[in-house]
């Protein structure tokens, strides 16, 4: 490993000095970023030997990026469902509960004017009752001056 590594540090900072093909380092640097290496601990590039040979991110390195955000927008996606399931539920509860309210207000309405219509009624019959009576006391008062 300690070859490998040194070699690399070599490549780093001969590469100002001496030519070496680009591709030459990139075959070397490619399998330590796919982790098809058997070093006990990864050599570390640096950005700048990367800049230097132009080499991108590891292949693996960017599809784990895209799985992360891919896994990220899913829940995000899951979240935004489940709030909107959440609020189309709290809308019918609020809907059921206003219709509820409503056909509740409706029958104490209903039984009000029933009340007040038999109450009016009950009112109506005393009062011709009253007037029934005077008419009645009327004509026999009537009848009895006549004699």
């Amino acid at each position: 490993m300690s070859f490998f590594f040194n070699f690399l540090i070599k490549i780093y900072y001969q590469s100002s000095y001496y030519d070496i093909p680009v591709n030459e380092v990139q075959r070397l640097i490619n399998p330590i970023d796919n982790n098809k290496t058997e070093f006990t601990y990864t050599p570390i590039i640096s950005e700048k030997l990367r800049e230097l040979v132009k080499i991108p991110e590891s292949e693996k390195k960017l599809a784990d990026e895209l799985k992360q955000q891919t896994k990220n927008m899913n829940e995000l996606k899951k979240q935004l469902d489940n709030g909107l399931e959440q609020q189309e539920e709290n809308m019918d509860n609020k809907f059921n509960q206003l219709n509820n309210e409503i056909k509740q207000t409706k029958d104490e309405l209903k039984q009000q004017i029933k009340d007040e219509l038999k109450e009016t009624k009950d009112e109506f019959k005393q009062q011709m009752k009253i007037i029934q009576e005077l008419l009645d006391n009327f004509i026999k008062n009537s009848n009895n001056n006549s004699e």
